[in-house]
């Protein structure tokens, strides 16, 4: 799971029954503005997940609290350039903010069909996508959804992560 740059907050059970995450990537170079819960990572294995931050902030994000239970504490040298910033990026469909706790958009998408599907992969939503427009996740609960982006040059699939 990639968290964007502008993630300050991370609240009780936002990754609840998300056992099969594998690792989570931080995008800050700060933690002094990172608010976690001391429950947020519950149901998600702390042995076998590991945090990937960015070069020379390991002992900073070791130091937050929610984060000090992590066995796995890695520096990545391209952590930054992960996530696209949808003011700069040509090409790629972005879709942001993620996580959310009430609705996100798509960059470089004029029109689509989007299909929203829940972790067990059922289809739970589909709309009408037009540019610039706003989707609610408000009726969702807290987790993680993949999000197909059916346009008429492409099928590309997102992660989204709803939390509140």
């Amino acid at each position: 799971m990639i968290l964007p740059t502008t993630l300050t907050e991370i609240n009780d059970g936002a990754l609840l029954d998300c056992q099969n995450i594998t690792s989570i990537v931080f995008n800050n170079n700060s933690t002094e503005n990172i608010l976690i819960s001391t429950s947020a990572f519950n149901g998600i294995d702390k042995n076998n997940c590991t945090i990937i931050v960015p070069k020379g902030t390991e002992s900073a994000y070791g130091n937050v609290d929610g984060l000090e239970e992590f066995s796995n504490i890695e520096e990545n040298t391209t952590v930054s350039s992960i996530i696209p910033n949808p003011s700069n990026t040509s090409e790629a469909i972005v879709l942001y903010p993620n996580p959310t706790n009430f609705s996100f958009s798509l960059f470089n998408v004029d029109f689509a069909k989007v299909e929203i599907f829940d972790i067990t992969g059922k289809l739970i939503f589909t709309t009408k996508y037009t540019k610039n427009e706003i989707i609610s996740v408000v009726r969702f609960s807290p987790g993680i959804y993949e999000i197909k982006i059916i346009t008429d040059k492409s099928v590309t699939t997102k992660t989204l992560v709803v939390i509140y």
